[in-house]
Parts: structure tokens; sequence; C-alpha cells
């Protein structure tokens, strides 16, 4: 089991978030600041294709063969993205209470 954070260079190119790794079945992942991030599976992430996680608090759960990809990612501002590639872990969102806290 694996656990971290990352902050992303906001305007930058794609990045990696994880590593390619062949025994890698599950991975969460949540946006952890106010900055749409856009991801690559295996390739390189392209801000406005594909799957995004939009706002403060979203999860994106990736399983089998995509999970062992390495996990690519872009936002246009300093994203905060935390990760847990344990088993059997699931994160639902609560309700906005906003202001979130200044990154």
């Amino acid at each position: 089991m694996a656990l971290g954070t990352k902050t992303l260079t906001g305007g930058g190119g794609s990045e990696v978030l994880l590593a390619a790794d062949r025994n890698r079945d599950k991975v969460l992942i949540q946006l952890q600041s106010n900055h749409p991030t856009y991801f690559g599976f295996g390739e390189t992430a392209v801000t406005l294709q594909g799957v995004a996680l939009l706002e403060p608090s979203a999860t994106l759960e990736v399983t089998g063969h995509k999970a062992r990809n390495a996990i690519n990612v872009i936002a246009a501002g300093n994203a905060i993205l935390g990760y847990e590639t344990g088993n059997d872990v699931k994160h639902r969102t609560g309700q906005f209470a906003g202001p979130w806290p200044a990154a």
C-alpha cells in the first residue's frame, strides 16, 4: 500500500502522478485544491480531454490494467492531488460548505 500527495506545476505540461506498477490493482485519487485536473492513463494528459476532477474533494477510483499504467496529470493551476493505492479504500464527497482554504 502506498499513499502520498503531489502538487502540480500549474500551467506546465503533463506530469507523472504515479509511475507504472505492474502489481498495482487499484488507486484512489482525490483533488485537494480548487484546480481542475485532467488525467492520462498510460499516455500524456491533455487539458480538456478525457477524465477530469473538477472540484475540491472529488475522487477518481481506477482499477485493473488502467491502474497499472503510469498515471499522468495536467492542471492550469497548482493542483494538489492525494492518492492511496490500498485495496478497499473508497471516499465519498460531502456537501460543499466553502469557502475552501487557500492552497
